[in-house]
């Protein structure tokens, strides 16, 4: 770093290390004109206007294309269920289980040198949480009254559902979150609980029981997530998010063997379904990616409520390959849910 002489009494900074370049260059500084002070001449930088734009705008380019791949794997999990005999969604989410904690861990390791969690602010991730109060509410009083789980497992159910409740109650009650991101929030949980009213298991998946494993997972996704956030005021390096999101993958596998330990089939696997489990967990990890990535270039708060984007997705490639049915559930879900994920997104440049 050197110094200017040129203007009386004053000295000019100039970065001519290594880090005042890549600060420059993050920052997007552009050349004005030159402009006479005090007789001389010097050459002012300022910030380029469109640089959080710019960001903004690739980062939702990333996580939408993270949404595309979110699609395809749900769409592959029904060609699953459709063509193998013996596959169910209990083996997709265990199977997928144990590949994402490998891959967590060895991605973790790979970045603990360099990488620090990325930034978590208020209402990032809360969408998870909310989805799954609702869920776990409603299918954990199903599980005993329409799937006649045994009591036991029932019981289980309930206690997942309290442990949501109370961890929520307390995010908001230490998260002061504006009025604006909690209406949205609470309105796109509310759309996508409307969403699984209209949806009815036809296939051989387990009927209801198959959401249980799907809204568990859900649930331990979310309290890894706090776990994440928590992490974050403290500056741990990503090796340890890593490590938190394959804990969720753990736990959720560990939920469906204690949940379903009767409907698993993994003596039975095909090469096809072993290939077509290796393309799931291949397109999950994918997602982790550029979940990851997007949040480099915009905040956590605009990048998570994106990933239900997939639900919507998921529910035309369901009608026009399925053949599943159009209900009036789905067109109320479906615009109160786009209708929150938009204001989220447009609240980033009011």
């Amino acid at each position: 770093m050197g110094t200017s002489d040129s203007l009386p009494g004053r000295k000019i900074l100039l970065l001519e290390n290594g880090a005042g370049k890549s600060f420059a260059k993050r920052s997007s500084f552009v050349l004005e004109d030159s402009k006479d002070i005090e007789g001389c001449t010097v050459k002012v930088n300022k910030p380029e206007v469109d640089d959080a734009k710019r960001n903004y705008i690739i980062g939702f380019s990333i996580m939408f294309t993270g949404v595309l791949i979110l699609t395809l794997k749900h769409t592959l999990i029904r060609l699953m269920s459709f063509h193998s005999p013996y596959l169910s969604v209990y083996d997709i989410i265990v199977f997928r289980g144990g590949v994402m904690a490998i891959f967590n861990f060895f991605f973790s390791l790979g970045v603990k040198s360099y990488k620090q969690i990325p930034s978590l602010p208020k209402g990032a991730f809360f969408f998870i949480f909310l989805r799954s109060v609702l869920g776990v509410i409603n299918y954990s009083s199903e599980s005993y009254t329409v799937a006649r789980l045994p009591l036991s497992k029932s019981i289980l159910m309930f206690s997942c559902s309290a442990i949501t409740c109370a961890i929520l109650a307390w995010i908001f009650l230490r998260e002061r979150l504006s009025l604006p991101y909690i209406l949205c929030l609470v309105g796109g949980t509310v759309g996508v609980y409307i969403l699984s009213l209209g949806k009815e298991d036809t296939h051989k998946t387990g009927g209801i029981s198959a959401y249980f494993a799907a809204v568990l997972a859900i649930w331990a996704s979310g309290a890894s997530i706090v776990a994440s956030r928590q992490l974050n005021l403290y500056k741990v390096h990503f090796s340890v998010f890593g490590a938190a999101f394959g804990t969720h993958f753990v736990v959720a596998t560990v939920v469906c063997f204690l949940l379903f330990d009767d409907v698993l089939h993994f003596q039975m696997y095909t090469n096809y379904d072993i290939f077509m489990l290796m393309l799931h967990a291949v397109t999950g990890t994918a997602f982790m990616i550029m979940y990851y990535v997007a949040t480099q270039y915009m905040q956590a708060t605009y990048v998570g409520p994106l990933k239900n984007l997939e639900i919507i997705f998921t529910i035309f490639i369901d009608i026009f390959l399925f053949n599943y049915s159009f209900t009036g559930e789905d067109i109320i879900g479906m615009s109160i849910l786009a209708t929150c994920i938009a204001i989220l997104l447009i609240l980033k440049f009011i």
